[in-house]
């Protein structure tokens, strides 16, 4: 059932299922561990804190390149990885300073006509 103008809606912190207190003692939790935790909480509460380590598909996405071509970097040493137990992570800082050592694309002019030129002429 659809609220009427003027009503609230039914949300988490609305409906038959409401805690007020329980609501006041997970924003505290939340609130704590953001302190504990080192991060700093936004303009709407919420913590924000820079991720330092990927996974192997989230560098991929990042980097626009499949998972080959950056197991090829890896193995030559480009990009160094670290393992957690069997998980493959590659911290930011690292993926960062390969992108830096990428080589810029320099333009190369040519004296050939685009059919754009010859149609001006």
């Amino acid at each position: 059932m659809r609220p009427t103008a003027g009503e609230p809606s039914l949300g988490i912190n609305s409906g038959p299922f409401f805690c007020p207190r329980l609501s006041i003692i997970f924003a505290t939790a939340r609130n704590d561990a953001g302190a504990v935790a080192g991060t700093i909480l936004a303009d709407g509460g919420e913590a924000h804190m820079d991720q330092l380590l990927y996974t192997i598909p989230q560098c991929c996405r990042m980097a626009a390149i499949g998972r080959t071509k950056f197991y090829e970097l890896v193995a030559s040493g480009e990009i160094p990885v670290r393992w957690i137990g069997k998980k493959t992570l590659v911290a930011a800082s690292d993926l960062q300073d390969w992108v830096e050592r990428l080589p810029a694309l320099q333009s190369k002019r040519s004296n050939r006509k685009t059919p754009h030129d010859q149609a001006t002429r």
